[in-house]
């Protein structure tokens, strides 16, 4: 992985890291991520939380349907059910060693940040934990945006305005992460945590 990744670096300014499943694996009892505001949501559109529960859309697009269709305050439960609910219903966190070794050995002139649709808390915690917040310029969590990849709302909190955009790298793991890249105007490098090889 981090020979491929270097290629893909190699002429980056800008590197941006999806979160979970990326750098970390969040291994968290997700059937139980809603409990606390699953009544609230059904009360909305009972359709779509049960399109949701049948794996007939992802985590992220129920969200981005959501807040699509009822705006700014189920944006706010959301965020703060997933600050609340991601340390509760947290096991345990494991690191992507290739990955984060790879971020240590980077030149310091390279401006790395997270985009993510995890709770600003959890990213930030687990960053310090690893002595890796100082690496970190800017984090776009769920707590930061409004809708989730692959919308850009987190992308423009990263983007400096200025820079070419074929200097920005985005690495994840997700089609979320792909399209969200995509629609941003930045290249992308796919990564598979090895212990889901």
């Amino acid at each position: 992985m981090q020979k491929d990744l270097l290629n893909s670096a190699s002429d980056k300014k800008h590197i941006i890291f999806d979160f979970d499943k990326t750098l970390f694996w969040l291994d968290l009892e997700w059937d139980y991520f809603f409990d606390d505001i699953e009544m609230h949501m059904k009360e909305l559109d009972a359709n779509l939380f049960d399109s949701y529960m049948r794996n007939d859309i992802s985590w992220g697009d129920m969200q981005n349907m959501y807040v699509h269709q009822f705006g700014s305050s189920i944006s706010n439960k959301i965020s703060n059910n997933s600050s609340i609910v991601e340390k509760r219903l947290l096991k345990r966190i494991v690191p992507n060693d290739e990955l984060l070794n790879f971020i240590r050995q980077l030149d310091g002139d390279i401006t790395l940040s997270v985009w993510s649709s995890n709770s600003r808390s959890i990213i930030e915690d687990t960053l310090i934990e690893y002595g890796l917040i100082h690496r970190f310029k800017t984090i776009a969590s769920r707590t930061d945006v409004t809708m989730l990849k692959p919308f850009v709302d987190g992308f423009n909190l990263i983007y400096d305005g200025q820079s070419d955009r074929s200097s920005y790298l985005m690495v994840g793991d997700s089609d979320a992460d792909c399209r969200a890249a995509a629609a941003a105007g930045i290249d992308f490098h796919a990564v598979t945590m090895s212990i889901f090889r």
